[in-house]
Parts: C-alpha cells; structure tokens; sequence
C-alpha cells in the first residue's frame, strides 16, 4: 500500500491526538487521588488535641496526666500525679501555693473535653461518701473519677520519710505502668490504707517506723482512753490499751496535768503548746518518766487494725511484703522454679508501747507508739514492692484477683442472688 504525504502527515496528527488524550486521562485520574489525601490530613489534627487524648484513653494514669496538663494551661500549680483509679484521680499543688476557683476551673475544663454537654461539678467535702479523703474536698463529675487536689509538702523527721518512702512506692507504680489499665490509689488520711493497687489495700511501714498511733482523748470519769477520731479503727487502738496499762499509775500522772493546766473538764483532749511548754512539761519533769502509760499489743491486734482501715498487705522498706490474712496471701509462680508466697505480719510478741505527749502542730496531744522498732525484727518476706520484677508480677495479680472474686458475684447476679 502506497501512502501519499499527505497521508502520512494524516496519520502521524492522529497519532499524537491520541497519546495527547492518553496523557490527559492519566492526569485527570491522579488528580482525585490527590484530593482523597487532603481530608485525611484534616482528620489527624483533632487527636494531637487534650479533649480526643483524654476520651480515648483507655489507663486512667494517661488520663490524669491529660488533665493535669490541661490545669496547667488554665495557671493552676498542679506539679505532679498522686493517684489515678476509676473513682479517683489526685492532683498534687505546689507546696506553699493557695489557688481558687478550683470548682470552676474543673468545670471549664471538663467542657472542653465534652464540648456541647451539661457539665455540673459538685464539691463533696472531706468524710463524705464517696469521698475517701479526711482532708480535701472532692469534684464530682457525671460519669468520671473524683478529682482531688491535695499539696505535695512533706511532713518534717521520721514522719517526713515515711511519707516520702509512700510517694515512691506510689510513683514508681504510675510511671511503670502508665499504658497499663492499673487503677492506683492514695490517701494521707491515717485511718485507711496508704495505697491501693487495683482495689488491693496495701500499708507501707519503714522498718522504723509506729504502727496503730490515733490521738487519744482520756476521760478522768471512766479513767479509760478514747480515740480523738471517732472511727472505729481507731477505737479498737483505745481498746488494746486500756485492757493493758496501769490505771492507777496513768491517773495520777493525769492528774498532774490536769492540776497544772487548772482544768474543770473530765476530759483531756489536747494541751495547747504554750500551756504545755510554760506548765505541763515543768510538772512531767519532776517524774521518774513521762510515759503517761504503757502497753503492750500483739501482732493479731495490729492485724485487726490494718484490716479496718482497708490493707490487705503490708510492706516494710527493706524487708518486703506480708499479708493480714491467710486469704490475702500473694503467691508469685512465674520467673522461679519455686513458688513464691508472702509471709504473714508477725511481730516479736509481745510487742510494748507507751502513751506519751506528742507535738501536733497548734497543740501537745496524747499518742501511743511502740518502743524498740519491732518491725525492724520481723523476717525478711521472699517478696518485696522494693523490687521492680515483683512490682510487675504483683499488679498481674492483682488483676487475676479482680477476675477471680468478680467470677462468684457474676454467678449470684445470673442467679438472682445477689442484686
């Protein structure tokens, strides 16, 4: 076949027409391609923000970490995280510091994390349920955790460390933790458990450290003590004393004080500290001793007490973890070849203390304590929350308890036995 000039020519702008419309479609296919991207881009932004951060957590320790960053922004001087748990989250204020407008700063920002809501904060004050703190005020949102801002000051002395060796424990529980579902909980009130991990009441002790201490009150009517702090805890502490110290002998030191206080009263709550230093002290030191009684108290007694304030176990800094009872004994399997079991709170029997007056800040007040640091004769336990392992292997545990005590209640509501 012969093709003339112009034919070819013909053939050849056919050609390019056509590589020119496939180069067309091919654009106006990458296009839209590029387009889809743009929305996705759009969608990242909103969960870089606090409000989508806070409701997808599922740790409550991420959450607390979310809110206390939001506190900050609003210029509150929360410095750190206490506890977290799903009926609880603490704050921890500067020390020194004395913010207002707590209630109102909840509120905002719990509007800004349920942006649209009704958001309602109500302040339940120390003692009342569901409030567990003796001491702080508590917001109470619809549907989430408590929050409690408490100051992160340390006492001063044996009592400073005490606390300081609490807030490690603690710490380190929520840093170790924090992607974990771990509910960890804390409290200076000193008639419950020092900390909670997944509802697992633990007190922690330094080897030197009182055990079962309530303020007392003395009555020169009944000649016996009573706790200042009416909780019966603390009663079960009045009671061990008054079924073991020397009446005759605490009343007549008490009645000294009361002489040199020129007191009318039948009760002896607390000296004020000028009273104290200028009279009452004077009058002491003319004594052979200033133990206004003594006592003695078993390890089944300080069992009891622990118990009634919520512990389960009790650990002691430097030597591990015990249990109050056999049902509350934690057994480790993993990691050994031999099982591992905490041992039970025993002390050297029986242990003694005194009742003597002690500085409560604004005032002298009586208080017993244990002489000769019995705890520090107690055997070291195969366990310990000193050490990060068991750590690990406790808060397992932990949870295998919650599923294994949950099983029987899940049953009894099936059954309609339990409502």
């Amino acid at each position: 076949m012969n093709l003339t000039e112009n034919d070819l020519r013909l053939l050849i702008r056919n050609i390019l027409c056509e590589q020119e419309e496939e180069a067309e479609a091919e654009e106006e296919v990458v296009e839209p391609e590029e387009e889809v991207v743009e929305p996705e881009e759009e969608l990242v932004e909103p969960e870089t923000g606090y409000p989508s951060q806070f409701q997808n957590a599922t740790a409550f320790t991420k959450k607390a970490e979310i809110l206390m960053n939001m506190f900050q922004d609003l210029g509150l001087p929360v410095e750190n995280i206490i506890s977290a748990g799903s009926k609880e989250i603490r704050l921890g204020l500067q020390k020194g510091s004395n913010p207002e407008s707590l209630e109102s700063s909840v509120e905002l920002v719990y509007q800004d994390i349920f942006p649209g809501e009704d958001i309602s904060v109500d302040v339940i004050p120390p003692d009342t349920p569901p409030n567990q703190s003796g001491k702080y005020n508590a917001y109470s949102i619809s549907g989430q955790p408590l929050i409690v801002f408490a100051f992160a000051g340390l006492a001063s002395g044996g009592r400073g460390k005490g606390y300081e060796y609490e807030e490690d424990i603690e710490k380190k529980f929520l840093e170790e933790f924090v992607e974990d579902d771990v509910e960890v909980y804390s409290d200076n009130d000193m008639s419950t458990s020092d900390l909670k991990v997944n509802g697992v009441g633990v007190e922690l002790k330094l080897p030197n450290a009182q055990a079962g201490e309530p303020f007392l009150t003395y009555s020169f009517e009944t000649e016996k003590f009573t706790a200042s702090n009416p909780k019966k805890v603390n009663q079960d502490i009045a009671s061990v004393i008054n079924n073991t110290f020397k009446k005759a002998d605490t009343k007549k030191k008490l009645d000294i004080v009361k002489k040199a206080m020129k007191l009318d009263a039948n009760e002896l709550p607390r000296v004020p500290t000028e009273v104290f230093k200028n009279e009452v002290r004077p009058a002491l030191e003319k004594l052979d001793n200033q133990y206004l009684a003594s006592y003695e108290i078993t390890s089944a007694d300080l069992r009891k007490y622990y118990k009634a304030k919520g512990a389960d176990l009790i650990q002691i800094k430097g030597k591990g973890l015990y249990h109050l009872s056999d049902a509350d004994a934690v057994t480790f399997s993993a990691g050994s070849s031999r099982p591992r079991k905490t041992l039970l709170f025993d002390m050297e029997e029986p242990a003694k203390g005194s009742v003597t007056f002690r500085n409560a800040k604004t005032s002298y007040a009586m208080r017993p304590h244990l002489k000769n640091n019995p705890l520090k004769k107690i055997s070291p336990s195969p366990i310990s929350l000193d050490n990060p392992a068991d750590r690990k292997l406790f808060v397992a545990w932990t949870k295998k308890q919650n599923l294994s005590e949950s099983a029987p209640n899940r049953w009894q509501l099936i059954a309609g036995i339990k409502e």
